[in-house]
């Protein structure tokens, strides 16, 4: 394993990035770890910051190894002959260096340092159990209580060795105190663990257990994943279906609501449409603006009439002499137009004078009189 494995240390410099920290160590021996340690690329620190990587230990009864225990699970917990081991294997040469081994293999024991003896247990199996885990775990088990012991393990606040501790003024815990202990593997604050507290009580607040994150929190896991294993066109076709019906949806909502941008003739380009530019270059574009606007006034007299009309006959094209053309219904018929809007108008035939007075409810063929005169 590389030690970039670890997330920190190179090739040539193994602790670079690594930030350590020392805790009950003597000053000649911290001087010394300190100077192995930036030889391999590490910081060093006399307080215990929030960026320390590293904590080397000399005993388990320290401010700096409390708050580490109840509050800093990702700092490394170590012996300080983890650096003279590691300098060893770096100086050796190796090309790979098993970082992760040595910090497994100096990992500081939980219970280091201890001697602990019991009190209350009548049952000598469990009495054997704790004592093989005490053992096991890098303290010294003692059957008989002497000053020397640090740790009383009580099952109940009461006897003659729970009544010597406490005028001993040893640290009396619970068996909750050891089961927790060795489950964040520290040493936890043993005035949480009381057997004079009630047993639900006991250890609140000693840890700050860091709950990993729930998979249930943001968007919400997919239960379909082994059917879309099965059909893996599933998913594809679903999304061309989607969005394709978008689409439609979309060109459908956009004719309704688009607003119209058609620019609003006046007369004169009205009538020049009309006489010049051939059908292709108009579009119906349905706009419905009264003819009334063309004009001033509501009602049109006799002359207006007339004056309106003859404008609108000099526009008017030619009319072809082509007998194929007169051999409909229509022949010899003069058509107006009545009721229908300017835009409907103005795409008639060229044939049809096409001229209508919405808000008077008159028709007008060029002039009246034009139109009897044509018949």
């Amino acid at each position: 394993m590389d030690a970039n494995d670890v997330g920190y240390g190179t090739a040539q410099l193994p602790l670079a990035g690594a930030i350590l920290c020392c805790t009950s160590i003597a000053p000649e021996q911290r001087a010394k770890l300190a100077a192995i340690g930036a030889q391999m690329g590490a910081t060093i620190k006399l307080d215990l910051t929030s960026d320390v990587t590293h904590l080397i230990v000399g005993s388990t009864d320290s401010a700096k190894y409390r708050y580490v225990a109840k509050s800093r699970d990702d700092v490394k917990v170590l012996s300080p002959e983890w650096l003279e081991a590691l300098r060893e294997v770096w100086m050796a040469g190796d090309d790979i260096l098993d970082m992760a081994a040595l910090e497994k293999e100096y990992r500081m024991p939980t219970l280091a340092g201890l001697k602990i003896c019991l009190t209350g247990f009548d049952n000598p199996e469990q009495r054997k159990r704790i004592q093989e885990t005490v053992d096991a775990n890098g303290a010294e088990y003692h059957g008989d209580l002497t000053k020397s012991v640090t740790h009383l393990i009580a099952a109940a606040p009461s006897g003659k060795k729970y009544e010597h501790a406490l005028n001993w003024r040893m640290k009396i815990v619970a068996l909750e105190w050891l089961d927790q202990s060795l489950e964040r593997g520290m040493v936890l604050d043993e005035a949480l663990y009381n057997p004079t507290m009630p047993v639900q009580e006991r250890g609140n607040g000693a840890w700050d257990r860091k709950l990993p994150a729930s998979p249930a929190l943001g968007k919400r896991t997919r239960d379909a994943e082994t059917s879309q294993a099965l059909n893996p066109f599933r998913r594809k076709l679903r999304r061309s279906a989607s969005t394709k019906v978008g689409s439609q949806s979309d060109a459908f909502w956009a004719g309704i609501t688009a607003p119209s941008f058609e620019r609003q003739l006046d007369e004169d380009e009205w009538t020049e449409d009309v006489a010049t530019k051939p059908d292709s270059t108009r579009t119906s574009t349905r706009t419905h603006t009264p003819a009334a606007s063309i004009h001033d006034n509501d009602t049109l007299t006799e002359a207006q009439l007339d004056d309106h009309a003859d404008s609108h006959e000099q526009h008017l094209p030619p009319q072809p002499n082509d007998a194929s053309q007169h051999d409909g219904i229509f022949e010899g018929r003069v058509v107006c137009t009545h009721g229908f809007d300017v835009e409907k108008v103005r795409h008639s035939p060229p044939q049809i004078l096409d001229l209508t007075d919405v808000s008077t409810r008159q028709t007008f063929c060029g002039s009246i009189s034009r139109a009897t005169a044509r018949t």
